[in-house]
């Protein structure tokens, strides 16, 4: 009789598994799907641009192209202090193409969350902060805010 190998399976389960690649912000967990992340860069020259909104760090060269770089500390918390230029560019690209950097405190990792593990957050949160959130992941006491990318390049 031929012997066959069994698959593994990751958890008890077979649901699907997200891949969150997390990062800091003022010493709280943020997350944004790993596949919509193309590069994390090390922080580099960033030149101010006159008149941008106060999210708007500057823009900076990236291989010849010219990339926008968002505090993204600034866009989902607004009382805080802006970002110094230091942590890391995560390099990303708006739904038109175009290419974005968000500046963040930190990069902590790739997490992966069951379904299970992620919860909506319709009605919980308010103001204009809550268009960027999309859900919590909770793995045991740790909890990561899950943005959404498409309203926070936006």
């Amino acid at each position: 009789e031929p012997i066959t190998a069994t698959p593994v399976r990751l958890g008890s389960s077979d649901e699907p598994v997200r891949e969150i690649l997390t990062f800091a912000l003022n010493g709280e967990a943020f997350g944004v799907p790993l596949t919509q992340v193309n590069e994390i860069l090390g922080v580099r020259s960033i030149t101010r641009v006159p008149r941008s909104p106060p999210d708007v760090v500057g823009v900076c060269t990236v291989r010849g192209e010219l990339v926008t770089v968002i505090d993204t500390r600034r866009r989902l918390q607004p009382a805080s202090p802006r970002a110094e230029n230091r942590g890391r560019i995560l390099l990303t690209s708006t739904a038109d193409g175009e290419k974005v950097g968000l500046l963040v405190d930190e990069v902590l990792g790739v997490q992966r969350f069951a379904h299970a593990q992620i919860e909506p957050t319709a009605g919980v949160l308010v103001g204009d902060v809550s268009s960027h959130i999309e859900s919590i992941a909770r793995k045991g006491t740790q909890v990561t805010v899950l943005v959404n990318l498409a309203s926070l390049t936006s």
